[in-house]
């Protein structure tokens, strides 16, 4: 878009603001500010070009130019103080040298100044006129509040430093003479290519691969996260500057036009790459004029600003956002796959992706194979010459079952050729049973699927071949949970799938065991493939959107009528494992029948077991721990043994107390008898349902501690479970209303997490409670100081001196480090009094904080309201979590009064809008 502010030709305006006549005499404190009304003049206007629509290059052009004229008058009035000092010669032996961006002649609102002075004899031996003439230019940058990385040395140094560290040498490439000595600059230049860059390649581009890889790898391998990094993540700037760098040392230029003009890139690819790294420029020109500062992560609130500041024309800021992020996504791919293509024509990506160094400068000797129309070279796939996909088309989906036997990636010219006939990729194509068939053998090949998917996903192949798929390509998805991009996301699950083919550690046992045994691979790929693509059409229930289609999809491959069943089941009901697992009561057995009524039989819980497994794992990094994969184990075990033998199973849950009171007696010391008879006499029936003899055994010896003690304090016990990563604490007390919440606001004092709670009051009033709990890092709550002191908390708040829980956890809140998220987590609480008959269910999704369910169960006990249960579920700065409540009286509640004054109390104690 052309800008419309006219803006004054920036050297005229310097001569005329910062002339020679209107600093004479000036005193230093009169000249800065004279350097600061051209400065804020002149950044306003370039500020302005911005908002005018100029492009990002444009924009960061005009600041580094900016920047040069600061530098450039700077040295002239240094030079002009030493001359009227006598100190030295109008031409000394010095040059100024830009750096890094600024050295390419991009420079972002806020990014910092990189500059070198170079000298004949270097820093250390600087003599103090050149010294004091450095400090003229450093300083009075300072104080215009121009962040400045500098270095003073010599010829020598300089090209010593590059060779010891690769970000200097990399500077270095891209370095421009600003003003001074233009010899010393061109013998700079000279010595660090004899001396820098040859006979260092290897080393050098060893390097920058190795830097290429472990950053991808801290931004998770993909262009499409929910909150990329403009600069550091895949296809962001850095990969294009990198490129740049790369492209230096193998054909001594930094224009990539030069690449074009080689053939060794076309000219759409170099269009594209020129668009993407002029997109990426204007984000992050925009990033630092929002924030005021250097800053490169594009996080959900500012990708709103940003979408809004840039004019998209949707309607409501979230289609804006949507098609801001389209955009985003599909320049940064293009970076992405172009920097890779040329990496590629130099034969430094199988480097980066095999870790080793065979082929860095040049092909290997390995014999060419051909393969029915296609030719192996190197570990690439190219195609033969006289193929045409026109004559036949069915070979597009073929060289991808080609690149998955043998473990090849798609060389660039066979992509490019992909692209020129992507017209063939129609309706005939999509139901030709060759095509079908191909496909299948694809997604049959257990353990190795997504390698394939990706290949055509990049080349665009499967967005065609399955458009059900390829609306979900770019698709931000506005929950907070997830990472990625749906199409990501999607492609994440089924490489989580494909993993456990080689997994053998202990966690991924049971998932693995499955995996191996799994008969028809092909419908766990598919329904995987396709159980988000009803996210396309933004409705509220897209797991049935998604089924819709995916019986649409299966028809057209045609596949019978079983396996259609499983693949429409599977996508349906692809987020009922999961979220009876995190929110249900699993040691309930009316859950595990309702659970088991909805799946029916073992084999369809084999697969969505997998399949939930795979989705969750492909959410992101935090959505799954090994207190969740406990749940989802613990419900896959408990439904494959009622589904063995449903009554057996309901039977054992049944209130069979006189063969559990002859267990427990054989297991406890005669002088516990009594004590036995009043345990199995005042616990409620649910108790017992749930409970083993080994555990009520414990529970009674606890009770019975409890009761040589002082009444009001709480027995304490504390077993850690390491291999299940939480630590199981108990309580024995006489019911108090306060117990609950002095229990969660010691935890939270010393940030110790609930995973879940189960409480059970005897007619006698004493009530046993007891807690999962875990670290802040996950792990079992073990130091003998920290459980010291949750004890003595508790047993001070319910003595009567409690301790101030508030400030305890405002303190905590104010220091954690931990950033709170930049987004709005959609929050609710909602309440079900008609899914049980025995409690009210309270679901509750809000924003996670240290001391939630203390002022959770803090707000139920003034209402005089007891929690039965509760299971805790924390993902990503979220709490799901579910609660069973009963009255004073032990009944769930039917007032419609008491339901709604809940409401409010919950809403106003969590701070969540009363819009609805």
């Amino acid at each position: 878009m052309p800008p419309s502010a006219d803006i004054q030709d920036l050297s005229s305006h310097a001569r005329t603001r910062l002339a020679r006549s209107k600093k004479k005499g000036l005193s230093r404190k009169d000249k800065l500010a004279l350097y600061k009304r051209f400065l804020k003049t002149e950044e306003h206007r370039i500020y302005l070009l911005h908002k005018s629509g100029a492009t990002g290059l444009r924009v960061a052009g005009r600041r580094s130019d900016l920047i040069d004229v600061i530098v450039r008058n700077l040295y002239e009035d240094g030079l002009e103080d030493a001359e009227r000092e006598g100190d030295i010669s109008k031409a000394p032996p010095l040059a100024i040298i830009a750096a890094g961006g600024y050295g390419r002649g991009r420079l972002n609102p806020h990014s910092d100044i990189d500059l070198h002075f170079i000298t004949p004899k270097g820093g250390a031996k600087l003599p103090a006129s050149q010294k004091k003439l450095v400090e003229s230019v450093l300083y009075m940058l300072y104080d215009c509040g121009f962040k400045v990385g500098h270095a003073v040395r010599s010829v020598r140094e300089t090209v010593q430093q590059a060779n010891q560290d690769t970000k200097t040498k990399s500077a270095i490439i891209e370095a421009r003479l600003i003003c001074g000595n233009e010899e010393l600059f061109d013998t700079l230049m000279e010595e660090f290519q004899k001396k820098c860059i040859a006979r260092h390649e290897k080393e050098y581009l060893t390097t920058r691969l190795e830097d290429l890889r472990s950053r991808h790898a801290k931004w998770a391998n993909t262009v499409f996260l929910q909150e990329p990094n403009v600069k550091e993540s895949c296809g962001g700037l850095r990969d294009y500057q990198n490129l740049i760098w790369i492209t230096f040392v193998k054909t001594g230029s930094t224009r990539l036009a030069d690449l074009r003009d080689k053939k060794m890139m076309t000219v759409s690819a170099y269009r594209e790459l020129r668009k993407g790294y002029d997109f990426l420029m204007r984000v992050r020109n925009e990033l630092h004029y929002i924030q005021k500062r250097s800053g490169d992560i594009l996080t959900l609130r500012l990708q709103g600003v940003v979408a809004k500041n840039f004019q998209y024309p949707q309607r409501g800021v979230l289609r804006k956002t949507e098609a801001f992020m389209r955009d985003y996504y599909e320049h940064t791919r293009n970076v992405l796959l172009r920097t890779s293509e040329i990496l590629d024509e130099f034969y430094l990506e199988q480097t980066a992706e095999a870790g080793g160094l065979s082929g860095l400068l040049g092909k290997s000797n390995k014999p060419d194979l051909s393969i029915e129309g296609f030719i192996v070279k190197q570990d690439r796939l190219y195609a033969d010459p006289k193929l045409r996909f026109a004559n036949h088309p069915n070979q597009i989906l073929q060289l991808f079952r080609h690149a998955q036997l043998r473990k090849l990636r798609l060389a660039p010219e066979l992509m490019q050729k992909i692209q020129r006939h992507y017209k063939e990729i129609n309706r005939t194509f999509r139901y030709s049973k060759t095509n079908r068939e191909t496909f299948e053998a694809i997604l049959s090949r257990k353990g190795e699927v997504a390698p394939a998917l990706r290949q055509m996903h990049r080349a665009g192949v499967l967005g065609r071949y399955m458009p059900e798929f390829g609306a979900l390509t770019n698709l931000v998805q506005h929950e907070f949970f997830h990472r990625y991009t749906a199409d990501e996301h999607t492609l994440r699950c089924i490489e989580e799938l494909d993993g456990l083919a080689t997994d053998e550690s202990p966690k991924a046992g049971v998932f693995r065991k499955q995996f191996l045994k799994l008969e028809d691979p092909f419908v766990i790929y598919l329904s995987l493939l396709l159980h988000d693509t009803g996210r396309a059409f933004n409705t509220d229930a897209h797991d049935q959107a998604s089924a819709e289609l995916a019986g649409k999809v299966s028809r057209r491959l045609g596949l019978d009528i079983r396996r259609r069943r499983l693949v429409l089941f599977l996508v349906d009901h692809h987020l009922t494992f999961w979220r009876t697992a995190t929110t249900k009561n699993l040691e309930d057995p009316d859950t595990i029948s309702e659970f088991a009524a909805i799946i029916r039989d073992r084999t369809r819980l084999d697969y969505l077991f997998l399949h939930t497994y795979a989705d969750s794992r492909g959410t992101n990094d935090e959505a799954w721990t090994d207190w969740k994969a406990s749940l989802i184990r613990q419900l896959y075990f408990t439904t494959v043994e009622y589904f063995e033998d449903h009554e057996s199973f309901l039977k054992k849950y049944e209130t069979d107390k006189a063969v559990l009171f002859e267990q427990v007696e054989v297991e406890l010391p005669a002088v516990f008898e009594p004590a036995i008879k009043e345990h199995f006499e005042r616990s409620p029936n649910r108790y017992f349902r749930t409970q083993s003899p080994a555990r009520i055994c414990e529970h009674i010896r606890l009770i019975e501690e409890h009761k040589k003690t002082d009444a009001v304090i709480p027995t304490f016990n504390w077993k850690a479970q390491p291999e299940m990563g939480w630590t199981t604490l108990s309580t024995a007390s006489f019911n108090q209303k306060t117990l609950l919440a002095c229990v969660a606001g010691a935890l939270a004092s010393e940030q110790i997490n609930i995973l879940s709670a189960d409480l059970f009051i005897r007619t006698d009033g004493i009530v046993l409670d007891f807690f999962r709990i875990c670290t802040a890092k996950l792990a079992p709550v073990t130091a003998e100081r920290v459980i010291k002191k949750v004890e003595k908390n508790i047993a001070d708040a319910l003595a009567g001196s409690p301790p101030d829980f508030d400030a305890l956890i405002a303190k905590i809140r104010a220091q954690d480090r931990k950033e709170t998220p930049d987004f709005q987590i959609p929050q609710r609480v909602y309440i079900d009094q008609h899914s049980r008959s025995d409690a009210t269910i309270v679901e509750l999704q809000v924003q996670d904080r240290i001391g939630l369910l203390y002022d959770i169960f803090r707000t139920l006990n003034e209402l005089d309201i007891e929690v039965t249960n509760a299971r805790i579920s924390t993902t990503c700065g979220a709490a799901i979590d579910t609660i069973y409540v009963v009255d004073s009286k032990g009944n769930r509640l039917s007032n419609q009064e008491e339901i709604d004054a809940l409401q409010l109390a919950l809403e106003m104690a969590l701070e969540i809008s009363a819009e609805k």
